[in-house]
């Protein structure tokens, strides 16, 4: 209600003032101010994915200009643009010309009201994209129909369906480009509304979900398709009996013919959500884009499933998109993570490019199964036996691919986490203590003793505190609901550990990870590193040490001075089974084994 009063409001009032009598209004200046208007949405759609993508770019991970990105990468430029282009018309063509008051009323009330439309269509779809909650002012256009998303709901002047209608067509005309907006975000206003529908943690320390990601976050590995009709397509193993209702955005049925389209990609930590743990999806945040091959027709589907690992990692599973309140995670604290999106494509269409929370990238060339899968028991087969990922080149369980372990040291892991050199335990080491009032950079856990983030370089005596009350202590680093905290030192007084000596002679691109029994990879989250009188205090969950020359030093052999401690946030559930030092296909070598396993403990 309140958001279908402002617009028409953003409609009549402008209207109104254009058609009035007075120096600059009337149907000339109306005319030249609808020009103003046309030519800066023009600029603003045709910049929208670049100035999203710098402003993400600029954003920290989950932070405000990461909900704000797409919204504000619509509508900056149209502001600007269209401030600019005010201006100079207003330079160059200051003389008005006159006509009588009736031309002036009726001109300049449809050259406003065009305008005026046009701007409101601009403005309303910016903040559709901007990640403010499920609802704007109020308003969601999207119904839940058993987990599908139906955009039925539009505005009673539904300014940002024709606003986009009309630049789609310019995009595919006058103003086309090697990335129409037609074929590359095909009835945008729809992804907005859509994409809103984000993961809130109600109650909890999650808040709510992230609405952008860059397209470096994550990558297409390889796609499938799954023929069949009625039980034999939209059926799994886990509900053999119950056929999965499915419908398109319009709230169609998927016509004869149509199709399962699984798509996998490899979610890269940058993707993370604000608590730095996983990456949550529901059937809002992916978008695949499917157009008539050599044509200009084109749609978005929404998913109808998606195929993850469960939260405590190890193998497959499918979960049903049934409701618009499904969310799945990806395993907490994986260095990456494979996620298959599965969607109905109507016949005559082909999947062209895929929106993961409205970063786009072709489908191009990726691995593809050999042969279109035969109905859902075939797909559950292949998918319970492994093959489905093997033919694309994915390897089961994680990133670890061949390591060689005939060199691994053998670390005895006691009852309480703890072996040489590694402990599983939150707790700062040296009983170092970050007092309230001496926090620096540090973020630390609301109404808690928890540091969550950030970086900070104290000097060791502001950390040598003792006897403090605890409600004033920053003592360790917090894990979450999915995650604990595994601290492994690569650096002391007495040289480097086995760790450190592992790390010091690895190539510097390479990763130094904790690997599961299941085969996920955990990467460093943070540091602590002590030099001199000097301790930097370092806790990036969301900003992983990618590799070797991350790290904050080039460590040494003949160097006695260096202490360094990686810290790490696996899985909780997961069993660590050793340190391995990876390349970027996984392959590497082995340098301890844990025995037993160190199991991060739920």
């Amino acid at each position: 209600m309140i958001l279908n009063i402002i617009v028409i409001a953003l409609v009549a009032l402008p209207t109104f003032f254009w058609a009035t009598s007075g120096k600059g209004r009337g149907l000339y200046s109306a005319f030249l101010n609808l020009v103003c208007v046309l030519t800066a949405g023009a600029i603003a759609f045709g910049l929208w994915e670049t100035v999203a993508h710098a402003l993400l770019s600029a954003a920290k991970s989950g932070g405000l200009l990461d909900s704000i990105a797409w919204g504000g990468g619509l509508l900056i430029p149209f502001v600007i643009s269209l401030a600019l282009l005010r201006i100079s018309m207003d330079t160059m063509l200051g003389a008005n010309l006159h006509f009588d008051d009736t031309t002036n009323l009726v001109g300049g009330a449809l050259f406003g009201l065009i305008a005026a439309f046009i701007t409101a269509g601009v403005i309303v779809t910016s903040f559709q994209f901007m990640g403010t909650g499920r609802t704007f002012a109020g308003y969601s256009a999207v119904s839940d129909d058993s987990g599908n998303l139906i955009h039925d709901k539009p505005l009673w002047v539904p300014v940002d369906r024709y606003t986009v209608a009309f630049y789609e067509y310019l995009s595919l005309g006058a103003f086309r480009s090697a990335t129409p907006l037609a074929l590359a975000m095909p009835d945008a206003h729809q992804q907005g509304a859509m994409s809103r529908l984000v993961y809130v943690d109600v109650g909890g320390k999650g808040g709510t979900g992230r609405f952008g990601l860059k397209p470096e976050d994550f990558e297409i590995v390889g796609r499938y398709t799954v023929q069949g009709a009625g039980a034999t397509l939209f059926a799994d193993v886990n509900q053999p009996e119950r056929t999965q209702v499915v419908k398109l955005p319009d709230g169609s049925s998927p016509p004869a013919g149509s199709t399962i389209e699984g798509i996998a990609v490899r979610l890269r930590s940058g993707a993370v959500e604000k608590s730095g743990s996983q990456v949550i999806f529901g059937a809002g945040q992916a978008r695949l884009i499917i157009r008539k091959p050599n044509t200009d027709d084109a749609m978005g589907v929404q998913p109808i499933a998606i195929i993850a690992s469960p939260e405590g990692g190890g193998g497959y599973a499918r979960f049903r998109l049934a409701s618009a309140n499904i969310f799945v995670p990806t395993v907490g604290g994986a260095s990456e993570n494979i996620f298959t999106f599965e969607f109905v494509v109507p016949a005559a269409y082909a999947p062209d490019a895929l929106i993961l929370k409205n970063a786009r990238k072709k489908i191009s060339t990726v691995a593809t199964f050999d042969h279109d899968i035969d109905g859902w028991e075939e797909r559950d087969n292949l998918l319970a036996s492994g093959d489905l990922f093997t033919q694309l080149g994915i390897k089961a369980g994680g990133g670890a691919g061949n390591i060689d372990a005939s060199s691994a040291v053998t670390i005895t892991i006691d009852r309480n986490g703890r072996g040489d050199d590694i402990r599983a335990e939150a707790g700062l080491p040296n009983n170092f203590i970050v007092t309230k009032s001496n926090e620096g950079s540090l973020s630390i856990e609301a109404d808690g003793q928890s540091i969550i983030g950030g970086s900070h370089t104290f000097e060791r005596e502001q950390l040598e505190n003792r006897g403090v009350e605890r409600s004033l202590r920053r003592d360790r680093f917090a894990g979450t609901r999915t995650t604990g905290v595994v601290q492994v030192s690569v650096a002391s007084k007495e040289g480097l550990s086995v760790f450190g000596a592992g790390i010091e002679s690895a190539d510097t691109s390479h990763s130094p990870l904790l690997l599961s029994s299941t085969g996920e990879t955990f990467q460093p989250v943070g540091f602590i590193n002590e030099a001199g009188e000097l301790v930097t205090i370092s806790f990036t969950p969301n900003k992983p040490l990618r590799s070797i020359r991350n790290l904050p030093i080039q460590l040494s052999r003949i160097k006695h001075d260096q202490i360094l401690t990686l810290i790490y946030r696996p899985t909780k559930g997961a069993k660590i089974v050793g340190f391995v030092i990876l390349d970027a296909k996984g392959d590497g070598t082995q340098i301890a084994t844990f025995e037993p396993p160190l199991e991060i403990r739920r």
